[in-house]
């Protein structure tokens, strides 16, 4: 079925699908989680713009946003907002969208880890403080713990001083799938972005065509 459908609708569904189970595991009827009681430090940075490099799909300087459930990553040819709490993905083009019923990989790990415990503890081997990016940093160690699954991930992240703490590097060791990457995040703003950022169709069909020509 996949080969009959038009290329950019393929490749937006294979970075969509790229480890689906990290993305979706443990969100099934989730809540949503607060730093205090999942110890997540990824929950209080709801409003932010960066540009990413590495992470599930590879990116490379590409730029993102948050804003609260919204997140959007931008594409040469088209951008993408995904809706976290649904979840659900918009991919938006000039003359067609598409709507799909998931995460795109790029949202990762700010989607994906409600329903993990996390144990923090301070990186032995940097005595807790790095420079990374012209940025000093307090590294520490995260293991998230599935609290419906026994899905772990090990994480080692660089928590930029004059950022609040934002993660602008992560190293993440999936134990169940044996993947390693590393994520960065450069050009970091904590102010809210510009609400248009996030508009997209009303409606949009799960694949829609351009309109015809008159």
């Amino acid at each position: 079925m996949i080969r009959s459908l038009p290329h950019w609708i393929v490749g937006i569904l294979l970075i969509l699908s790229l480890d689906s189970k990290l993305l979706s595991e443990g969100e099934q009827n989730a809540q949503p989680a607060t730093p205090a009681s999942s110890g997540n430090p990824f929950d209080k940075f709801e409003h932010f713009s960066a540009t990413l490099h590495g992470g599930l799909g590879r990116d490379q300087d590409r730029k993102i946003y948050r804003s609260g459930n919204l997140m959007r990553l931008d594409f040469a040819n088209h951008y993408r907002i995904t809706d976290m709490e649904l979840p659900a993905t918009w991919a938006v083009m000039p003359d067609r969208c598409a709507r799909f019923p998931m995460p795109d990989a790029g949202t990762w790990p700010f989607f994906g880890l409600r329903n993990h415990k996390a144990e923090r503890s301070v990186d032995p081997g940097s005595s807790g403080k790095e420079t990374v990016d012209g940025h000093a940093c307090r590294v520490e160690r995260l293991t998230f713990v599935g609290m419906k699954s026994t899905a772990t991930i090990k994480m080692k992240l660089w928590e930029a001083d004059d950022l609040q703490g934002f993660p602008i590097k992560i190293e993440v060791n999936n134990l169940e799938t044996g993947r390693l990457y590393t994520i960065t995040y450069t050009g970091v703003s904590l102010d809210p972005p510009d609400p248009k950022l996030f508009e997209h169709p009303g409606t949009c069909d799960s694949i829609s065509k351009p309109p015809r020509k008159k």
